[in-house]
């Protein structure tokens, strides 16, 4: 009785692969499927072909094999459950299915998956706007390191404080400005961060103006990283500390 009541077909089928059993939603769901109610006796396997998954599950578990797989019929997608049915001496007598139709679970989890990724993608253009937002708001020179090809983005700042009229350059541009007496250091300290799995770097350096002439800077970073601890980016600030230090000067 408990069985015939559940909304789940289930369905037994003979050592031969004949009809043995199914309850109501079986008998309902076959007739859906084959187009005409399956009768106790018949040939199950016939009736879906040899070659279909439906088949292929009921021999496995006529091996005495169980599992598991996934059916989809027209629209609709089943979820398929076979075990081995045995005689009360153990050895094999057949095997019964459950199948349970899953389209409306899948759609919901389909959906859920969907709406997941829209908030990560609104997520991060929000991350985006905001340190887009952060770089215009800021009188620092923003950078934006691409270590894997050694690309970097510079806000605008990098006119106004230093005169150098560029939007991108390379890595090796950046380092051929910092002053002769200060590079191999800035150079080995940042290194030292990235390949060593830190997460910041902040050094001071003379870097050379679209001039000729050298200011004097406080350059602070911070590394991005995969899930896996691989380097991605580096994003730091320089920040003019020219006037402060002439200042410094002037007082001592």
């Amino acid at each position: 009785t408990i069985v015939d009541g559940s909304d789940s077909m289930v369905l037994v089928v003979d050592a031969h692969g004949r009809w043995l059993a199914f309850n109501r939603a079986a008998r309902h769901g076959l007739v859906d499927v084959l187009g005409a109610e399956p009768r106790i006796g018949d040939d199950a396997f016939g009736a879906f072909g040899e070659d279909s998954a439906w088949t292929r599950a009921s021999r496995d578990a006529l091996a005495g094999r169980d599992g598991s797989l996934s059916i989809d019929v027209g629209a609709r997608t089943y979820e398929v459950t076979f075990r081995p049915l045995r005689e009360a001496d153990g050895t094999g007598g057949g095997a019964y299915l459950v199948v349970v139709d899953a389209t409306e679970r899948l759609d919901e989890q389909r959906r859920l998956r969907q709406a997941e990724a829209s908030l990560r993608q609104a997520q991060a253009y929000e991350t985006e706007e905001r340190y887009r937002l952060a770089v215009l708001a800021t009188n620092d020179a923003v950078w934006d390191w691409r270590l894997a090809d050694d690309h970097v983005v510079w806000n605008r700042a990098l006119h106004t404080l230093f005169g150098h009229e560029r939007g991108e350059s390379s890595a090796q541009w950046w380092l051929d400005h910092i002053d002769p007496g200060d590079r191999v250091a800035v150079e080995r300290e940042i290194h030292a961060v990235i390949d060593g799995g830190g997460a910041s770097w902040s050094g001071e350096y003379r870097f050379r103006r679209a001039d000729g002439s050298y200011a004097d800077v406080l350059d602070r970073g911070t590394v991005l990283r995969d899930e896996d601890g691989n380097a991605l980016r580096m994003i730091g600030a320089m920040l003019d500390l020219s006037e402060r230090k002439s200042t410094e000067t002037a007082l001592r």
